[in-house]
Protein backbone atom coordinates (compact mmCIF):
# COMPACT_ATOMS: atom_id res chain seq x y z
CA UNK A 1 0.00 0.00 0.00
CA UNK A 2 2.80 2.21 0.75
CA UNK A 3 3.65 1.67 -3.09
CA UNK A 4 0.45 2.65 -4.06
CA UNK A 5 0.29 5.77 -1.56
CA UNK A 6 3.42 6.72 -3.38
CA UNK A 7 2.57 6.40 -6.59
CA UNK A 8 -0.79 8.34 -6.13
CA UNK A 9 1.10 11.45 -4.33
CA UNK A 10 3.86 11.34 -7.62
CA UNK A 11 0.12 11.46 -10.12
CA UNK A 12 -0.87 14.23 -7.96
CA UNK A 13 2.45 16.26 -8.33
CA UNK A 14 1.91 15.28 -12.59
CA UNK A 15 -1.56 16.32 -12.28
CA UNK A 16 -0.41 19.53 -10.55
CA UNK A 17 1.63 20.45 -13.49
CA UNK A 18 -0.27 19.97 -16.33
CA UNK A 19 -3.10 21.72 -14.44
CA UNK A 20 -0.46 24.90 -13.65
CA UNK A 21 0.42 24.63 -17.91
CA UNK A 22 -3.34 25.22 -18.70
CA UNK A 23 -4.23 28.21 -15.88
CA UNK A 24 -0.91 29.70 -17.26
CA UNK A 25 -2.57 29.49 -20.92
CA UNK A 26 -5.45 31.32 -19.46
CA UNK A 27 -7.63 27.87 -19.26
CA UNK A 28 -10.72 27.15 -16.64
CA UNK A 29 -9.12 24.60 -14.22
CA UNK A 30 -11.50 24.97 -11.18
CA UNK A 31 -12.75 21.33 -12.44
CA UNK A 32 -9.39 20.35 -11.74
CA UNK A 33 -8.95 22.14 -8.78
CA UNK A 34 -11.36 20.29 -7.13
CA UNK A 35 -10.70 17.22 -8.45
CA UNK A 36 -7.40 17.22 -7.44
CA UNK A 37 -8.40 18.82 -3.53
CA UNK A 38 -10.39 15.66 -3.51
CA UNK A 39 -7.90 13.45 -4.75
CA UNK A 40 -5.34 14.64 -2.26
CA UNK A 41 -8.26 13.98 0.50
CA UNK A 42 -8.34 10.58 -0.29
CA UNK A 43 -4.58 10.03 -0.46
CA UNK A 44 -4.28 11.30 3.30
CA UNK A 45 -7.00 9.60 4.62
CA UNK A 46 -5.30 6.20 3.27
CA UNK A 47 -1.76 7.48 4.03
CA UNK A 48 -3.56 7.88 7.81
CA UNK A 49 -5.03 4.04 7.43
CA UNK A 50 -2.24 2.98 6.31
CA UNK A 51 0.10 4.29 9.25
CA UNK A 52 -2.36 3.25 11.66
CA UNK A 53 -2.21 -0.78 10.26
CA UNK A 54 1.94 -0.41 10.31
CA UNK A 55 1.74 1.68 14.05
CA UNK A 56 -0.52 -1.67 14.79
CA UNK A 57 2.57 -3.88 13.85
CA UNK A 58 5.31 -1.96 14.47
CA UNK A 59 7.87 -1.79 12.07
CA UNK A 60 8.92 -4.84 12.63
CA UNK A 61 9.16 -7.22 9.03
CA UNK A 62 8.61 -10.25 11.44
CA UNK A 63 5.13 -9.36 12.88
CA UNK A 64 3.84 -8.19 9.27
CA UNK A 65 4.73 -11.43 7.98
CA UNK A 66 2.95 -13.32 11.39
CA UNK A 67 0.13 -11.52 10.71
CA UNK A 68 -0.22 -12.35 7.11
CA UNK A 69 0.05 -16.14 8.03
CA UNK A 70 -2.09 -16.25 10.83
CA UNK A 71 -4.78 -13.99 8.42
CA UNK A 72 -4.12 -16.93 5.97
CA UNK A 73 -4.28 -19.53 8.18
CA UNK A 74 -7.58 -18.10 9.52
CA UNK A 75 -9.18 -17.77 5.88
CA UNK A 76 -8.16 -21.40 5.20
CA UNK A 77 -9.71 -22.60 9.28
CA UNK A 78 -13.21 -20.80 7.92
CA UNK A 79 -13.08 -22.18 4.72
CA UNK A 80 -12.20 -25.35 5.96
CA UNK A 81 -15.42 -25.17 8.66
CA UNK A 82 -17.29 -23.87 5.78
CA UNK A 83 -16.97 -27.23 3.49
CA UNK A 84 -17.32 -28.91 6.44
CA UNK A 85 -21.06 -27.62 7.18
CA UNK A 86 -21.83 -27.77 3.60
CA UNK A 87 -21.02 -31.74 3.83
CA UNK A 88 -23.06 -31.76 7.39
CA UNK A 89 -25.92 -30.27 5.55
CA UNK A 90 -25.67 -32.34 2.75
CA UNK A 91 -25.38 -35.41 4.87
CA UNK A 92 -28.63 -34.85 6.74
CA UNK A 93 -30.95 -34.12 3.25
CA UNK A 94 -29.36 -37.45 2.47
CA UNK A 95 -30.53 -39.47 5.30
CA UNK A 96 -33.33 -37.29 5.54
CA UNK A 97 -34.40 -38.39 1.62
CA UNK A 98 -33.53 -42.03 2.79
CA UNK A 99 -36.13 -41.93 5.78
CA UNK A 100 -39.00 -40.31 3.52
CA UNK A 101 -38.05 -43.03 0.61
CA UNK A 102 -38.74 -45.71 2.87
CA UNK A 103 -41.09 -47.82 1.71
CA UNK A 104 -44.15 -47.27 4.74
CA UNK A 105 -42.92 -44.08 6.15
CA UNK A 106 -45.40 -42.12 7.69
CA UNK A 107 -43.02 -39.71 9.01
CA UNK A 108 -43.60 -36.33 9.32
CA UNK A 109 -40.75 -35.24 7.90
CA UNK A 110 -41.40 -36.12 4.28
CA UNK A 111 -43.95 -32.55 4.27
CA UNK A 112 -41.31 -30.00 4.77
Amino acid sequence: IGNVVHRAEKLSEKIETIRDRLADKGGDVSAIDSALADFKEKIENAKSFYQEAQNAFGDDEASIQKAQDLHKQARESLNGARDALRDAIKAIHDAKKSIDEEPGNTNESSNN
